[in-house]
């Protein structure tokens, strides 16, 4: 797996966030690699720190902190989507295939919608089914693309 796919899915796990809505931080990247690799990628000064823990209970101790993160991120409440584009998000797990990955003016998270079928030609307004967390998307990006004419601005009525 690349550094750059790596860094994706590490960030979307946790929707990039602590809890209080700090950055994550990037030592939680290294607990995701131990994840992926196993436990001989524990740094050996976390090891100095808890001469107490060994084998098992060492990398448990070592990779609790970001397994906390995904699970109060993820657990009962959001899914992993793949854009048609190829990218990788979280979202609600009230989500599903067709809905809207949409950034919308002056709102701090992109937002999941879903469109709906106009009915005997009377516009039927979209619901949304909540935000969204999309690598890449999350500093600014849609509008560096709405202004190089790659995405283009779309009205949506919001029930």
């Amino acid at each position: 797996m690349s550094d750059r796919k790596r860094e994706i899915l590490w960030r979307t796990l946790v929707f990039s966030r602590t809890l209080d809505g700090k950055d994550a931080p990037e030592n939680w990247l290294s607990q995701f690699l131990v994840i992926l690799n196993g436990p001989s990628y524990v740094p050996s000064d976390f090891a100095l720190l808890h001469p107490e823990l060994s084998g098992a209970d060492l990398t448990q101790a070592f990779i609790q902190p970001f397994l906390e993160a995904v699970r109060r991120q993820i657990l009962g409440r959001r899914w992993i989507f793949e854009t048609e584009g190829g990218h990788l998000g979280l979202a609600s797990h009230t989500a599903s295939v067709g809905d809207y990955v949409c950034v919308i003016l002056g709102c701090n998270l992109p937002m999941i919608l879903r469109e709906r079928m106009a009915i005997d030609n009377r516009s039927i307004p979209a619901t949304t089914h909540g935000p969204a967390y999309l690598y890449d998307y999350m500093h600014g990006k849609a509008i560096e693309e709405v202004e190089t004419s790659v995405l283009s601005l779309e009205t949506f009525e919001l029930l």
